[in-house]
């Protein structure tokens, strides 16, 4: 058959795939919408039928081209392209005009798809081949293989350069392991971390994994697609935490696994299984508290009326449609206007207020009057009583078993036993929000915890914070409460001890704990970054509070305060300090 008949058939396909796609989105949303409370794994397989499905529908589609062709011997096709000028639309004649580069397009995308699917594969190879492997760690799965009924061999690998425990192969599986985690979380929370990469193996979800990857190489152009991708994934997930929790005994200890987790970035390629995937926060509220989930009929008639417009797509093309006026006017004042204040209501954070230092003028504002959770912001009032105490600072405070976290069973760098002086414990307290670091300076407050308490409540009466309570030194209770007002207060408080600024401003430090040293880094990750002058920062987290920051900083010769409480990722908070920081600029 010749090549152009092939390249209109194949092109025919591509254009007719769009609607097609959409179409089987639509009812895979209607079905998820009527069955969002029923068990992950009926979603899930929803979700591979539709996925499949998008895959056969263009094959029959381009089989049936192929076949009508051949009947006609290709004069059929000639002459209804032909006609096409004049008994369809000028959309079905551009279209039939611009075949070749549809194609062409699709191959290039589909090559480079394919180089980015083949480099991840080499990529983990490569990672597979470099890690050492862990006979302990490969005895502690042991029972929960048995739990899960898993008879494979199994190998863990400890890796460096990864974030998040990843699993890897089908029929000779890996699990490869962070080495940079091995000490920074708990062995029980580790365990959680590999029962949940055992429940991919059991599911053999790596060859899905892969699978998936074809279709999506084959169908990048189509966003359903990455949609559908994305609700498999996410899924899988879920399923992997129902079972991991079952073979755990305890859905709690594995939220806490994940929520320690949360702290490293995600996977470097997206062909691995790891149990950092899917929406992190949804997740573990699941685990730890699940609800039902009321169904949104409102949403459902929608997605019908979209699906019924995909049925008539190719019998009635859309014409572009002009931009109404006013519409232009808006996209052209947001385009030309200058200098202009960010719209608070731009910013994803629930609670925001940033101020001129220099003029005292509020330039961002947004529920700065709301009494929420401050988490480890409380840290900078704990440094603040602990420094107006005028203790020796070279003193050695030893961390006891009273500091370790009850509460949020947090983790922590810093061993029960070990000594540092008072000056290094307090570094550890606020540049990496070391919860036992807060803990101890308080607990060796004069006076001890009932007077360090009391020092508090005077602090926050001295610098007029009214709507502020702190009852512990750490942030991890959610009754540490205050406002963005309140906080714009301390810090500027903050802002005149040289040892805060100092300290809360290095991004790395080094620090000797039971005769080894140890590297602790800054929370906050533009700290130390080329461009950005920070004069004071402090990060904060807990599931109540969300991701919160105080941070002063020099832009284009001014000074600036912002307070950032209740964002809900870290991805969302530097995206909301980047454009304040943008709006603070072109007002320089």
């Amino acid at each position: 058959m010749p090549l152009h008949l092939m390249i209109h058939a194949l092109g025919w396909t591509l254009i007719h795939s769009l609607w097609q796609i959409a179409l089987i989105c639509c009812l895979c949303g209607v079905i998820q919408v009527c069955f969002r409370n029923s068990h992950p794994r009926r979603r899930y397989v929803v979700c591979l039928i539709a996925l499949l499905a998008c895959v056969l529908f263009p094959v029959a589609e381009f089989t049936t081209r192929l076949m009508a062709i051949r009947e006609a011997g290709g004069l059929a096709t000639m002459h209804m392209t032909s006609q096409a000028a004049d008994t369809l639309s000028r959309w079905i004649a551009f279209t039939e005009a611009n075949l070749n580069a549809c194609v062409s397009l699709w191959a290039i995308g589909v090559i480079f798809m394919g180089a980015r699917m083949t480099s991840g594969l080499v990529w983990l190879h490569a990672m597979r081949r470099a890690g050492h492997r862990m006979p302990d760690l490969e005895r502690r799965i042991a029972p929960f293989m048995a739990r899960l009924n898993i008879r494979r061999d199994i190998m863990v690998r400890a890796v460096d350069h990864l974030t998040t425990p990843m699993t890897f192969a089908t029929f000779r599986p890996v699990i490869l392991v962070p080495v940079a985690l091995l000490g920074q979380i708990s062995p029980h929370y580790l365990d959680a971390l590999l029962a949940h990469e055992l429940a991919h193996i059991k599911r053999f979800d790596y060859c899905i994994n892969i699978l998936q990857g074809m279709v999506e190489t084959l169908l990048f152009f189509h966003p359903g697609i990455w949609w559908l991708s994305r609700s498999v994934r996410h899924l899988r997930e879920e399923i992997a935490d129902d079972l991991a929790a079952s073979a755990l005994d305890d859905a709690c200890v594995l939220a806490h696994a994940l929520n320690e987790l949360e702290q490293f970035q995600s996977s470097p390629h997206p062909l691995a299984q790891s149990a950092h995937g899917g929406a992190l926060v949804s997740r573990i509220k699941r685990l730890v508290r699940p609800e039902r989930r009321a169904i949104s009929w409102k949403m459902t008639f929608p997605v019908i009326g979209l699906a019924a417009t995909c049925l008539i797509a190719q019998a009635k093309p859309t014409h572009p449609h002009p931009v109404p006026a006013k519409a232009e006017s808006v996209v052209a004042a947001a385009t030309t206007s200058e200098a202009t204040p960010i719209r608070a209501a731009a910013l994803r954070s629930a609670n925001v207020l940033v101020v001129d230092e220099d003029s005292g003028k509020v330039l961002v504002e947004k529920n700065a009057d709301h009494i929420v959770p401050i988490a480890s912001l409380t840290k900078l009032m704990t440094a603040m009583v602990i420094l107006d105490a005028r203790q020796n600072m070279s003193e050695a405070i030893q961390i006891d078993k009273a500091d370790v976290d009850t509460l949020k069973h947090s983790t922590s760098r810093v061993p029960v036993g070990a000594k540092l002086p008072r000056r290094e414990v307090l570094q550890l307290a606020l540049m990496s929000s070391d919860n036992r670091a807060a803990k101890a300076l308080a607990r060796n407050y004069p006076g001890g915890l009932p007077a360090f308490q009391r020092a508090v409540q005077s602090k926050t009466r001295t610098l007029g914070m009214q709507h502020t309570t702190i009852l512990e030194p750490t942030g991890l209770s959610p009754a540490n409460t205050s406002t963005a007002s309140d906080l714009i207060k301390m810090a500027e408080a903050a802002a005149k001890y040289p040892e805060i600024s100092d300290v809360t401003t290095d991004s790395r430090e080094i620090i000797k704990v039971k005769g080894r040293q140890v590297e602790y880094h800054n929370t906050n990750h533009f700290v130390g970054k080329k461009g950005w002058e920070i004069l004071l920062s402090k990060t904060g987290y807990t599931v109540e509070a969300g991701r919160c920051m105080i941070m002063r900083l020099k832009s284009a010769g001014k000074r600036f305060t912002m307070v950032l409480l209740n964002a809900d990722g870290s991805a969302t908070r530097a995206r909301d300090i980047m454009n304040i920081r943008k709006m603070l600029e072109k007002q320089g």
